[in-house]
């Protein structure tokens, strides 16, 4: 790769600084600081307990517990995932021939 030699008149600029800093309940995340990953199973119990705590209306609150994670993460990992009333088993027959309907 040739090297480019950069003109003497142009100004010499340092890159800037980043800081990170956890956001309070009233400030909003940067999408860039967001956690896009999977669920790690201490962030799972932390949901649990917090739910227990704040119960299933409280999701901003819910989520500063959780730093990266938004309201609307919590809430869907909740009811996609995490609640207990979810059934996991196979369709019954009836069930599949109701859906075919």
């Amino acid at each position: 790769m040739p090297t480019i030699e950069v003109p003497k008149f142009l100004p010499q600029v340092e890159a800037p600084k980043i800081e990170l800093k956890v956001a309070t309940v009233d400030e909003k995340v940067p999408a860039h600081i967001l956690v896009s990953s999977q669920w790690r199973s201490d962030e799972d119990e932390i949901l649990k307990a917090k739910i227990k705590e704040y119960g299933t209306q409280s999701w901003v609150i819910i989520a500063k517990y959780l730093p990266g994670r938004l309201g609307r993460q919590c809430r869907e990992r909740w009811h996609n995932v995490l609640d207990p009333s979810i059934v996991r088993r196979e369709w019954t027959r009836e069930e599949d021939l109701f859906i075919l309907e």
